[in-house]
């Protein structure tokens, strides 16, 4: 029973703790675990065999899956002295929030845990003197009996136009050991967010685009398997 309501091992709560009523997922037996994908889609973990909900009956072996209108959403704010991660959508609620901010999308400084209110997750006092990329990182608990817990991050750019760096003291940089390919490579590093160019040359003077990466994680690794065989080559990144 929630709030008066029966329902069948689960029930899904709006954002202001009143129950979805377009979500009745009726387990026939116990759910253990949720999990919510970033596009709202919702998985369920349990001792069940069956789920129904309003459209369809299937079955199932510990673990469903069920469609969802609601993705999720993130924000990240900075307005110059407090830091706010306001979540949305089928988005979880969290345990506990701690933010990071960095120089170079490589190297992370914590800088607190943050506090929630009806705003979201907000962490105050800060200065962005030497700070060009902010990090919030929260989890989400776990369903009983077990370690489905995991976490949830967002990423916010202060200083977009950073450049990139070749990272040319981390080990990377060179001919990689046997049995990889024949390539040279190095690692990128660069902000999250970031979309850079690496260009080539063999004079020094007409450069050439090689490829334009999005960067998702950095150090973005960067291989180039299209080698001269007696020439110089050489490399540089800009930002697209």
């Amino acid at each position: 029973m929630v709030n008066g309501i029966k329902h069948n091992f689960i029930a899904v709560l709006n954002s202001d703790g009143t129950i979805d009523p377009t979500f009745d997922a009726s387990a026939n037996t116990t759910v253990f675990s949720t999990a919510i994908q970033r596009d709202g889609k919702l998985i369920l973990g349990g001792s069940f065999g069956q789920l129904n909900d309003a459209s369809s009956s299937f079955l199932c072996v510990g673990a469903g899956r069920f469609g969802n209108t609601k993705a999720t959403t993130n924000t990240l704010i900075y307005d110059g002295s407090s830091i706010t991660w306001m979540r949305g959508g089928t988005s979880p609620q969290l345990a506990w929030v701690v933010f990071d901010s960095s120089n170079d999308g490589i190297n992370w400084t914590f800088l607190g845990k943050g506090t929630f209110n009806s705003g979201g997750w907000q962490l105050k006092g800060l200065s962005t003197t030497v700070t060009n990329c902010f990090r919030a990182r929260g989890y989400v608990p776990c369903g009983q009996y077990n370690g489905s817990g995991w976490m949830a991050m967002d990423y916010l750019n202060y200083a977009t136009n950073l450049p990139p760096t070749i990272m040319t003291i981390d080990g990377s940089l060179g001919f990689p050991k046997a049995p990889a390919t024949n390539a040279f490579g190095f690692n990128i590093g660069a902000l999250l967010g970031q979309s850079v160019v690496v260009e080539t040359s063999t004079n020094l003077l007409d450069w050439t685009p090689a490829t334009t990466n999005g960067i998702i994680y950095s150090p973005f690794y960067y291989s180039d398997t299209n080698l001269p065989i007696v020439s110089n080559k050489y490399y540089r990144l800009k930002l697209n």
